[in-house]
Formats: structure tokens, sequence, C-alpha cells
């Protein structure tokens, strides 16, 4: 027998008020709130740069021919050098992440911050495509890291709402981080010193999830 539309409307309704509770006990889980945070600093350091790089290739066309003549190509190299650097890592970050998600996260948030400012300060294309590569070897250790901590942090009833906000707090900056970046271009702040600037929210990242919670998150019996 077919439920009825009623009895469907209310199953929605009780999943769905189900999936809010979930995600608000698992909001209280300190070492899970404190990571969303983390997360989100990280991304919105390297998203509020990302989408306006190709203005910033531009800016060698005075000092380089090759640039002038083959923009589009030097563009799509310097950009693939990061996710280049990510998938050449990504094996040996497993290995670390297994042994520590904290740390591995700490580790990889502070090297891309660190390899993020200097961007602003590369002589040439040559040197920014290693910066660049360089930077997206220490890319690839945060999102397994921030996955894998959250999965140890939360019990197992309540994994798929902390995938789901491990997930938002990426979308999230990831929508934020460009409008932010774009509207501080518009306003006359150089690109070279939103290079920078990105290293301060990536830092605070690290900084923020290497000081532990103060209470255990409570864990289900």
């Amino acid at each position: 027998m077919r439920p009825t539309p009623s009895a469907r409307a209310s199953s929605v309704s009780g999943a769905f008020e189900n999936a809010i509770a979930d995600v608000r006990i698992t909001l209280r889980e300190p070492a899970v709130l404190r990571l969303l945070i983390a997360l989100f600093a990280v991304r919105f350091g390297t998203m509020s740069v990302e989408p306006l790089f190709a203005i910033y290739v531009k800016s060698f066309e005075t000092h380089s021919s090759f640039v002038e003549k083959n923009l589009g190509f030097v563009n799509g190299a310097l950009v693939s050098a990061t996710p280049l650097g990510n998938l050449l890592a990504l094996p040996a970050w497993g290995r670390a992440v297994d042994r520590s998600y904290r740390r591995a996260f700490i580790l990889a948030a502070s090297g891309a911050a660190l390899l993020y400012a200097p961007q602003a300060l590369a002589p040439g294309i040559g040197s920014l495509f290693a910066i660049r590569f360089l930077a997206g070897i220490f890319l690839a250790g945060v999102i397994p890291a921030a996955y894998g901590l959250v999965a140890d942090e939360t019990p197992v009833e309540r994994r798929g709402s902390s995938y789901s906000l491990t997930f938002s707090a990426i979308a999230l900056a990831s929508s934020v981080a460009p409008v932010t970046g774009g509207t501080l271009v518009s306003h006359g702040i150089p690109i070279r010193w939103l290079f920078l600037g990105s290293a301060i929210p990536m830092l605070f990242g690290a900084l923020w999830l290497w000081r532990r919670p103060s209470a255990a998150p409570a864990k289900a019996a």
C-alpha cells in the first residue's frame, strides 16, 4: 500500500528536522567547530586571489615578450602548477594524514601560506611557476586532513552531517573570497598586496587549529 501524500510530507519533514538537529549537535562539538573555522580561513585565503590570477599574470607582459605573445598559454601553465603539485603530493600526504590529522592540517596550511605570499614577489614566470607548484604540494594535505579530523572527532551516527558541514565551509569560502578579493582590487588594492594578504587567513587557520579546544567533544555512548 502506497503512503498517502500527507504521510510522505510528514516523513520528509521529519527527516529534515532530524538533519537540522544533527547539524546543531555537530556544531556543538568544539573540535569540529574549530576545524570548520580553520578550514574556512585557509580556503578563503586561497580563493581570494585565484580568480584574479589572470590579471596578475598579465602584469608580466611589460617584462617579457614571451608572456605578451603567449599570455593564454602562460596563464594556463601557471594555473596548472598548483593542481600539479596537488597530484604529485597526495600519496605522501595520505601517509602523513593517517599519522596525525591535526598535525597534517597545521603543516599543510602553514606551508601553503608561506608559499602564497612570495608569489607577490616573483621576479618572473619561471619562479612563479615553481612557487605555485610548491604551494600546491602543501595545499594537497588540507582537505584530506580536514575530512579525517572531522571524522575522528564525530560519532559515527553523525558523520554525514559533519561531512556536509565540512563541504559547506569549503563552498562558503569559495563563494565569499572571490567577491572579497575582486572588491578590494576594484577599489585600487594591487593584486600583489592581495597575494601577501592571502597568507594571513591561511596562517590564522593553522594557528586556530593548533590551539586545542577548551573542552573535549561529547561522544555518543
